[in-house]
């Protein structure tokens, strides 16, 4: 089945008065098929200029002979749909690539450019085709069901040198039964929101137009978005994306169980993007600046950082502390807008740090006591700090700076171990102090002697218990 994806562009609607017939005759829908205008079953009252190619083949073709911004259409008669929830249209079309093509439906009466719904839309600049579409059609929320016309509409670009712009062949329109297990609202409708740039937008309206109602959802941080609960009609759906300061996009489709779309919004005043490592609000790294902007309306922009410079290509600042980035644009007609001014938080530098240790004895237990000094006076200090024994992490301290202290039992297998501990600044800048345990020389020395002592006076009451132990073997 034939699924189409058609973007709006900008199309002239002219208002046309048509002559129809005061009281059209109305058709039943017992599988209508409209390919031979002359039986009668085009509606009277179509204008421009049509012709039928070759003659009693049923193909349609829509010309507009006249000077550019004529106007060829020809509408189905009034259809009675009073019985339906649902039809089938299925049709082949060729487009020429020229000028606009449009089918659309109304109901109760026509009035050009104001349709029911639109079913397809092609505008000049798509490349020539022939397909065959069969739409299933919710007509649920018509107006008046009772007289329901489809309309094929051709609009000139060039006139008299227009070739056959349009051109219809094998209309059938029919009512639609749903088989078991069709789910009427599974529709959905997902993919991503960016600027030109490919940067993600985050919090942009997705709306979906159907019958009257509409579902929407916004972006998330990664520009992603996922509208739901979408009627599965095959009807063609206004689907639009909007943000304050952007532009906003529009696009008419038809949405089947799972439908992608990528949304790109131009902003409408232009305004930096920032590259670069970034981390809890700062900037830890030097950042690439570039400007997003509609080129159709932006002539110049001009931005200071170590003087005005006229903006050309991304380019880069590498700063430390609150950087304040001022720009303007000019356009077209020499206009300049107002000085924007824009805060960039840098913070490069890891925090400065000193690491000292001191030793001491308690009840005959051997304990060593850390003290680590740490401050950063540009993002200041994150509140976390990381141990590690021979590279292997041992715990997590949260921490009051500038100063941590941290003791533990002393144990000879640390004689030869690495202790270390990791800080970092708000910017995520990390600095690590370590010592190895044979560095605690004074430590060492104290802790070997005091075990040597103990060692030696062991081994001497040995000594004593088997002299006394040999004593008194000989008296007896």
């Amino acid at each position: 089945m034939h699924k189409l994806l058609i973007k709006k562009s900008k199309v002239f609607c002219i208002m046309i008065i048509i002559n129809l017939i005061s009281a059209p005759i109305t058709l039943g829908i017992s599988n209508y098929l409209l390919s031979n205008k002359n039986q009668g079953q085009w509606q009277v009252g179509t204008y421009g200029t049509y012709t039928l190619e070759p003659p009693g083949s049923g193909i349609n073709y829509l010309y507009a002979n006249c000077s550019p911004g004529e106007e060829a259409s020809f509408i189905t008669p009034a259809l009675d749909l009073s019985d339906c929830t649902f039809i089938n249209l299925n049709y082949s079309i060729s487009f020429a690539g020229t000028g606009v093509a449009a089918i659309g439906t109304y109901s109760g009466g026509i009035a050009p450019c104001y349709y029911e719904e639109t079913l397809f839309f092609a505008h000049e600049g798509v490349n020539p085709f022939t397909e065959t579409h069969e739409l299933l059609i919710d007509i649920s929320s018509y107006s008046y069901k009772q007289q329901v016309f489809i309309e094929f509409y051709y609009f000139s670009s060039y006139g008299n040198n227009d070739p056959p712009g349009l051109a219809i062949d094998d209309i059938e329109v029919f009512q639609a039964d749903y088989f078991e297990g069709f789910e009427i609202n599974n529709g959905n409708l997902f993919g991503y929101v960016t600027d030109p740039m490919m940067n993600p937008i985050e919090g942009a309206l997705v709306r979906v137009y159907f019958h009257g109602t509409y579902e929407e959802n916004y972006s998330d941080e990664n520009g992603f978005y996922h509208v739901t609960n979408i009627p599965l009609c095959w009807c063609m759906k206004n689907c639009t994306c909007s943000k304050d300061g952007y532009a906003s996009e529009w696009v008419l489709m038809a949405i089947t169980e799972n439908t992608t779309y990528d949304f790109t919004l131009f902003p409408l005043f232009p305004y930096p993007v920032l590259n670069g490592s970034y981390c809890n609000g700062w900037w830890n790294s030097p950042v690439t600046v570039t400007f997003i902007y509609d080129p159709e309306e932006v002539a110049e922009i001009w931005y200071y950082y170590r003087g005005w410079n006229l903006y050309t290509e991304p380019y880069v600042i590498d700063e430390n502390g609150e950087f304040e980035l001022e720009c303007y644009w000019v356009d077209y007609n020499g206009q300049h807008s107002s000085h924007d001014y824009f805060i960039i938080p840098f913070d490069q530098q890891t925090p400065s740090t000193n690491l000292t240790w001191e030793t001491y004895k308690e009840l005959g237990i051997w304990y060593v006591k850390f003290t680590l000094v740490a401050e950063d006076d540009i993002s200041g200090m994150s509140p976390y700090l990381e141990f590690y024994l021979d590279d292997v992490l041992q715990g997590e301290f949260e921490v009051v700076w500038p100063v941590f202290k941290f003791e533990m039992q002393w144990n000879k297998n640390y004689e030869n171990a690495n202790f270390g501990f990791i800080c970092s600044d708000n910017a995520c800048n990390s600095a690590m102090e370590e010592v190895n345990g044979s560095e605690i020389e004074s430590f060492n020395k104290n802790y070997n002697q005091n075990h040597q002592d103990l060692h030696n006076s062991v081994l001497l009451r040995i000594i004593n218990f088997m002299k006394k132990i040999e004593t008194k073997n000989e008296i007896s």
